[in-house]
């Protein structure tokens, strides 16, 4: 109970009482059920999830800034207030993006925000870093601040460019408790597989008290005239246990709590550590603005040095003795394979290309998928024998010792040159387990169809990170698929960021548009290419690719009512063929991109051995995306119910203007047999065919509804072209936060059976001819469609509900005039 007047300051709170105890399962479950959650939650949590999406292979970290309020009124007039102005969240926040996280801010509306706090709270106003310019005309940053505010804004625009940075206000402790589980159980749920990747940094000023809905005003408390208000607060529930071991166990947690009296600092501190199990806590004393602003120039001071002694100290020679490997993950992998992983380290001749090398074995390693987490220590050698015999390290200090001579100085250019010393160190990999064996289920929607699978996944099997997951599904159309896939590292033959995979497969899927069923059981083994988990500014992302084999026994049975065509295809077939396939993408966002492009290119040659029929096969996907202008950003005066997001917002697309424009393009070229009497080839099997048409592609026509057909049914076709241009917009008095946008689309495509004997019965068409006539038949009779419609992104799927014109059609094409939804991952 507070009271605001009466009791003496000293007494009215008992600073000796010991601390609320952790929320149990029943504090939660009462706190959650009769408070009423933000009513912008729901539409916040998808761009939450949209923005680990975006992120999921990259260390995320959620910041909490700012204080709380308490309203004591739900028309608020009055409320209580926990100050903080945010200093520590936003500088933190500014650190933990340069160190290449992406940060997810949660923060009180209207307090600091990483980079403009830099100006928005300075001791001098705003105005004063600016000047008239010559012609008293315009607006100039004044020359001494230049510099410095050069530097801010290009690491500002770094973190907007690439959407490293989400801001969520909130203004009551509400708000706060309801955004932090939901945020934190996004994090557990999307990056299950690899959470030691998320850190949480709780620096906000949270209330430890707050007033029921229950005994909330509606209107403002009128004063009684007694000098008196009496305000009976129940205890805030502390979520921090329910925090670390179920919202998102595993994760890093950082937390923060003040405290004014210096004797009760170090017993709170340890009973924190104790009750909630949390990496690293901290209760300090109460610090004003300029004890802060010293702090954080200390930081940036220290940060500077290491990276002026990094920069003095880059060639000096080095040479790696011995690495150790402990934890967990280390004793259930082979010797030889860590062995060949760590062989960057040892090359490494100099500080720089240690540094490197670090990296890149980090990299190696957090990549096999087999460890929680990898973390890697370097110090100076020193002969330490242990009980076993073993040469060990003195401690664990990362880096420590790099840049000491024996005077506990750094090393200068003249001092290497001079000494010619070499730097001698040990380094110990630490490489905590993940799970060996989990298993899931879960359903999936894309291209039109759903289904429900099951799988199972053991990691590690022989210590070579060797990885089998099986996988059952079955759905709308596919009626069962099963699947075996192993896959693992070949360092002797292969770069660490390659995986040789083989798989096993059976699956059995209903083709409506074409009248029958397919059965397809068959084994490939291929390389693949692994993408790199450790992303820097500015890094440029590899290529994906695959290298293989594969051979497939297909059944088509024709279903009730099939065309001539399809009974014709009817029966089994073998295919025996290589393939690669190459993937570039830079796209910020897969299934709603606003900038980045990308591109695939596949090709696969069948017929190997005799085996099937004989061709060639080519495709090339791409989509260029572009964003066109914010929208006008919107700022709540109200302190009730903060904007979910502030204008400053770089990561939430939905806000914005965009521009898409996607291709496709394929050609299957059957091939004659040299063993054959015939020069002309064999048809192209239904199977191998290309299909367009359908939400997902061209709108505005059936699925596989463009191209050949025999009466009802889609035959496919063997050359391809087509592209698409859609325009999302935000839609007017519609929270620009709703995942919600207004689409305009214009799609064309073509798909064309080649000619492959020509109109003349003496002499055979040329394969130029063929091609050339093709290529003009593909650009002069497209098929057409335009429409408008809405787009929703979830984070399972993207969902379409579109109006379609049908503007040019060829004679039999399975037009679709009006309402189409449309569902999935990857649209035209």
């Amino acid at each position: 109970m507070i009271h605001t007047s009466g009791p003496k300051a000293e007494t009215a709170v008992d600073r000796e009482a010991p601390e609320f105890p952790p929320a149990q399962s029943t504090d939660e479950d009462s706190y959650f059920k009769h408070n009423d959650e933000p009513s912008y939650l729901a539409s916040l949590q998808v761009q939450v999830a949209e923005f680990i999406k975006i992120h999921k292979d990259r260390k995320i970290a959620l910041v909490t800034s700012g204080g709380t309020t308490v309203p004591l009124e739900n028309n608020t007039v009055r409320f209580i207030d926990n100050f903080s102005a945010g200093t520590r969240g936003s500088t933190s926040a500014e650190y933990f993006l340069e160190a290449g996280y992406a940060v997810i801010f949660l923060h009180r509306q209207f307090s600091l925000l990483p980079y403009s706090r830099h100006y928005s709270h300075s001791t001098n106003c705003f105005l004063d870093y600016m000047v008239e310019g010559n012609d008293n005309h315009s607006v100039q940053v004044d020359k001494k601040y230049e510099e410095q505010m050069l530097q801010v804004l290009k690491k500002y625009q770094y973190a907007k460019r690439n959407k490293l940075l989400l801001l969520v206000p909130f203004t009551t402790v509400n708000q706060y408790l309801f955004t932090l589980r939901m945020i934190s159980q996004e994090l557990g749920q999307q990056k299950a597989q690899n959470r030691s990747t998320t850190l949480f940094y709780l620096a906000a000023a949270v209330s430890d008290f707050f007033l029921p809905r229950s005994r909330v005003a509606d209107h403002k408390i009128q004063s009684q005239g007694t000098g008196k208000l009496v305000v009976d607060l129940d205890p805030v529930p502390k979520f921090l246990k329910r925090l670390v071991d179920e919202w998102t166990p595993g994760a890093m947690i950082v937390s923060f709590k003040l405290e004014t009296d210096s004797s009760l600092l170090i017993g709170k501190a340890r009973g924190a550590l104790e009750r909630y199990s949390h990496q690293l806590g901290k209760k300090g004393d109460e610090v004003d603005q300029a004890e802060i602003e010293r702090q954080v120039k200390a930081a940036v001071a220290a940060k500077e040095y290491f990276s002026e002694l990094l920069e003095r100290n880059a060639s000096r020679h080095v040479q790696v003795r011995a690495i150790r490997a402990v934890g967990g993950g280390a004793r259930s992998t082979r010797r030889e394979f860590l062995n060949q992983q760590f062989e960057p380290i040892f090359q490494a001749r100099n500080l720089s290309s240690l540094l490197s090398a670090v990296d890149t074995v980090y990299d190696n390693l957090a990549g096999l998928g087999i460890y929680e987490n990898v973390t890697v220590a370097l110090d100076e050698t020193k002969e330490k024998v242990n009980g076993n015999g073993v040469r060990g390290l003195d401690n664990l200090d990362p880096f420590a010792g790099l840049f000491g001579n024996d005077s506990g100085r750094a090393y200068d250019n003249n001092e290497r040159r001079n000494s010619g010393s070499k730097l001698e160190l040990d380094a110990v990999v630490k490489l905590a387990q993940a799970k060996r064996f989990y298993a899931k289920t879960g359903t999936d929607l894309g291209n039109g169809e759903g289904n429900g699978y099951a799988n199972m996944t053991f990691k590690n099997i022989f210590g070579g990170a060797e990885i089998l997951s099986l996988d059952a599904t079955m759905g709308t159309r596919t009626r069962s698929s099963y699947i075996a896939n192993f896959s693992t590292p070949v360092l002797s033959v292969l770069p660490p960021q390659w995986r040789l995979e083989t798989v096993a497969y059976m699956t059995s899927r209903t083709i409506p548009w074409a009248s029958n069923e397919q059965l397809v059981r068959g084994m490939s083994t291929k390389i693949k290419s692994v993408p790199s988990l450790l992303k820097r500014p500015g890094q440029t992302p590899s290529p994906q690719q695959e290298l293989g084999f594969e051979a497939v026994w297909r059944t088509i049975a024709c279903s009730p009512g099939a065309s001539s065509s399809v009974r014709d295809e009817a029966g089994n077939s073998l295919k025996a063929s290589i393939f690669h396939s190459i993937a570039y993408d830079t796209r910020d966002s897969i299934l709603l991109a606003t900038h980045g492009n990308y591109y695939k290119f596949s090709h696969e040659l069948a017929g190997l051995g005799g085996i099937g029929n004989a061709f060639y096969k080519t495709s090339f996907e791409s989509q260029h995306n572009w964003l066109l202008f914010a929208s006008p950003p919107t700022t709540s005066s109200s302190s009730s119910e903060p904007s979910t997001i502030s204008s400053q917002q770089t990561t939430e697309p939905v806000s914005r203007t965009s521009l898409h424009i996607g291709t496709k393009a394929g050609l299957l070229w059957m091939l004659a047999r040299p063993s054959s009497n015939s020069d002309t080839p064999p048809p192209s099997n239904l199977m191998d065919r290309f299909y367009l048409g359908g939400p997902n592609d061209v709108r505005g026509f059936y699925s596989s509804g463009i191209g050949p057909r025999d009466q009802s049914d889609s035959l496919g076709g063997e050359a391809l072209l087509a592209a698409g241009v859609s325009l999302l917009t935000p839609i007017p008095k519609i929270k620009r936060t709703t995942p919600l946008r207004f689409h305009t689309f214009l799609n064309a495509g073509n798909l064309l059976a080649l000619d492959r004997i020509g109109s003349s019965t003496t002499t055979a068409p040329t394969t130029s001819s063929i091609l050339s006539s093709t290529a003009a038949e593909l650009l002069n009779t497209p098929s057409i469609s335009t429409g408008v419609g809405l787009l929703y992104c979830h984070p399972a799927a993207r969902f379409e509900l579109n109006i379609t014109f049908p503007l040019i059609a060829r004679r039999n094409e399975a037009t679709r005039k009006g309402i189409q939804f449309g569902v999935g991952l990857s649209f035209l």
